[in-house]
């Protein structure tokens, strides 16, 4: 099984055990560290989905341990515990990413509450990513470092989350993602070849036939022909 990892990083050990205890039933694989030195080492060795961190943690507070997360683009959510004294460091712990905040003593059903609201869907990274793309497959201008920079993500470190999560390369997905609309759009004999190319984001009729023959063996216009005459079920959803 595949579980999601949650880190605890608390130096008291009453609170670590009692926050095991609560995720005992819970299919989650836990990590805990007493101080922010090893918690920054297993967010860096361990793919963590969620991080319950205490405030005050030793060696390396909550807010360095937040800043080292952003500046080394570890995408990992992280749950403050511990009340905000003052309203700065709360605004400051949000503008750095974290996803909230739980105040001590912190009761079971809370807990369970929040870990479960703030605990990403194994494939959220892919549907952040698909989604986008069917947002914006039809803008011909469309590039990798779009994408990058509306999740602020560098290209070097988005390339390999890319790869990972999607499984194949950015330009590949929105060729299936493009020649998919351009597919259901053949449907209708009225709509010319190169209107179909300009709605799905291409920047030539020549640029359509060549994916569309690339994913489906033959140009768009012997496709259409085929889908007329029966000959083909079209409209699948491939992509």
């Amino acid at each position: 099984m595949n579980e999601q990892k949650v880190l605890i990083v608390d130096r008291d050990s009453c609170v670590v055990s009692t926050l095991c205890e609560y995720l005992s039933n819970e299919l989650y694989d836990v990590f805990t560290v007493r101080n922010g030195t090893d918690g920054l080492e297993t967010l860096r060795r361990e793919k963590i989905d969620l991080a319950v961190v205490d405030k005050d943690i030793r060696d390396l507070d909550a807010i360095s341990l937040l800043t080292c997360l952003k500046g080394e683009e570890i995408q990992t959510n992280v749950l403050i515990m511990g009340g905000m004294e003052r309203l700065e460091s709360m605004e400051r712990m949000l503008k750095l990413g974290t996803v909230g905040v739980l105040d001590k003593p912190i009761s079971k059903d809370k807990f369970l509450a929040k870990v479960k609201k703030f605990m990403p869907s194994p494939d959220w990274i892919k549907r952040s990513f698909e989604s986008f793309l069917e947002e914006h497959y039809s803008d011909p201008e469309l590039n990798f470092d779009d994408l990058m920079n509306h999740f602020g993500f560098s290209r070097s470190h988005g390339c390999k989350l890319f790869k990972k999560h999607v499984g194949k390369a950015f330009s590949e997905k929105l060729r299936e993602i493009r020649v998919s609309r351009a597919q259901h759009l053949i449907k209708e004999p009225s709509i010319l070849v190169y209107e179909i190319a300009s709605a799905c984001g291409f920047l030539s009729p020549n640029r359509l036939r060549e994916a569309f023959k690339t994913i489906h063996g033959m140009p768009p216009t012997e496709y259409r022909t085929k889908v007329m005459r029966g000959e083909i079920q079209a409209f699948s959803e491939d992509v």
